[in-house]
């Protein structure tokens, strides 16, 4: 089985980011050639990056700090594209740093979304899933739209899924891409949300491949196919073609699949085609013909896919050492600074060691009284209690009914919770309701797919969000609400 990555949402909506910029017609004119430049990049993306440098002196000049960010962003995605890792990496970190700069916890969210496939790349699956930690906890704290917040976060979700892909944890990656699919119907344009599906549905059909599900693959992919009907000219129609080739292939039905590998290989010299994906079609190539024994096409393709796989090597094998060896985003010339700046950065360093512990300590006094206290209440609790343990059953299986289900069941929870803060997002509510179940941080851990760590930090916001003092324990706050 040739391995295939997921295909990502490509680059970032540019009507998101500048939705709330001033409608003068200097920014507007900035606006429509960032959109122009989105789109060349799919078919041009030479062109394209040649054209950034024009862009950022426009961006930087009229001090417009999301569009420079959204431009370093694009720069990073280019060179990954190219499997330059090197570049990439280097680019990752100017846009991190700018982003430190200007205050953005949106775009030093969207720099560690960038090294969550650098990573994946790179076969350094802990890193990523890291650094998918750092991203979506950078979103958490972020005050971009919902809109823009649930569009980072499903496509962390879709970065994070290539890692189990690789791993062959198909259940997480079901699991994942699921959760990902949340993401993209709470999306309110319909445009945004039909093109997510348009890929999702791709990127289910490349999951269903690595699991030998042909019939799911190709179930998944031509319905993709029919939401991209117009689209010809387009990334994802050559990851389309290039799935159904495999999947073909796989079946040894190698008429279809030269068919469709032929159509992905007129594609790619239109597109942004990655390295890695080149030498997945010709390697499809190189078997399908081998299987038909025609021997001249053998000859030809095998020549080009031994080229990639050389080149491929390369670019990885360069940026590996870097990766590893640095610290991808923090990455100075200390040397300089170190005898300057000593005293401050140890005083600063006791004072964050201080408060991390204070913190830890606090959360795990915590986490003691809410293992006490779910002891004591699940004893009470009624066996016979059917509709809470289907409540509890369908949040353990992701069900994405789930939350209706829960408001049948408690009517008035939303707006208790919406009365003490107007603010609260629907995906905390979702939070809220399965600590409301009583489900323990590891449970609830399982469930979201994300780190004990992560969800007591969750618990800490919730708090602060709703004021809950913190001798009060979390759970006898919301049974009590």
């Amino acid at each position: 089985m040739i391995k295939l990555k997921l295909l990502l949402f490509i680059l970032f909506s540019s009507t998101f980011l500048f939705a709330q910029i001033d409608d003068s017609k200097k920014i507007l004119s900035l606006e429509e050639k960032i959109i122009e430049n989105n789109d060349l990049m799919m078919v041009n993306p030479e062109q394209a990056f040649t054209d950034i440098d024009g862009l950022m002196k426009e961006a930087v000049k009229d001090k417009n700090q999301d569009a420079e960010l959204n431009l370093l962003s694009r720069i990073s995605w280019y060179y990954v594209r190219k499997s330059e890792f090197d570049n990439a990496i280097e680019s990752v970190q100017k846009m991190d740093s700018k982003a430190i700069e200007y205050g953005s916890e949106y775009w030093q969210a969207i720099a560690h979304q960038h090294l969550i496939e650098i990573y994946a790349y790179t076969d350094l699956p802990q890193k990523a899933i890291s650094e998918f930690e750092k991203s979506m906890n950078f979103l958490e704290d972020s005050d971009k739209s919902s809109e823009i917040l649930n569009y980072a976060k499903a496509l962390n979700h879709i970065k994070i899924a290539n890692v189990y892909e690789s791993q062959k944890e198909f259940v997480k990656l079901k699991k994942t891409l699921l959760q990902a699919d949340k993401y993209i119907h709470l999306l309110q344009k319909e445009k945004t949300r039909i093109n997510f599906l348009y890929i999702n549905y791709c990127n289910l059909g490349a999951a269903y491949l690595q699991n030998k599900n042909f019939d799911s693959t190709i179930y998944f992919i031509r319905k993709s196919l029919e939401l991209g009907q117009k689209k010809d000219n387009h990334l994802i129609q050559f990851r389309n073609y290039l799935i159904l080739g495999q999947a073909f292939n796989e079946r040894n039905e190698i008429f279809q699949a030269i068919s469709y590998l032929k159509k992905a290989e007129n594609l790619e010299p239109l597109l942004a085609v990655s390295l890695d994906e080149k030498e997945t079609l010709y390697s499809n190539l190189v078997s399908a013909y081998e299987s038909k024994g025609d021997k001249d096409s053998l000859l030809y393709y095998t020549h080009i896919w031994k080229d990639l796989q050389i080149e491929l090597e390369r670019n990885k094998n360069k940026s590996l050492h870097k990766i590893i060896d640095k610290d991808l985003l923090k990455e100075k010339n200390y040397t300089n600074y170190v005898i300057a700046g000593s005293a401050v950065l140890l005083l600063f360093l006791i004072f964050l060691l201080l408060r991390s512990k204070r913190i830890n300590k606090i959360l795990k006094e915590q986490e003691k009284t809410s293992q006490q206290y779910l002891k004591t209440i699940k004893k009470e609790q009624l066996p016979t209690d059917e509709n809470f343990a289907q409540l509890i059953e369908m949040a353990k299986n992701n069900d994405q009914s789930f939350l209706v289900s829960f408001h049948k069941s408690f009517p008035d929870f939303t707006n208790k919770i919406l009365k003490l803060n107007p603010s609260i997002a629907q995906t905390e509510i979702e939070f809220m309701a399965l600590i409301r179940l009583n489900l323990s941080t590891k449970e609830i851990s399982q469930i979201q797919n994300i780190q004990p760590k992560t969800v007591q930090n969750k618990k800490r916001r919730i708090r602060q969000r709703l004021n809950i003092p913190s001798e009060t324990d979390i759970y006898f706050f919301f049974n009590q609400l």
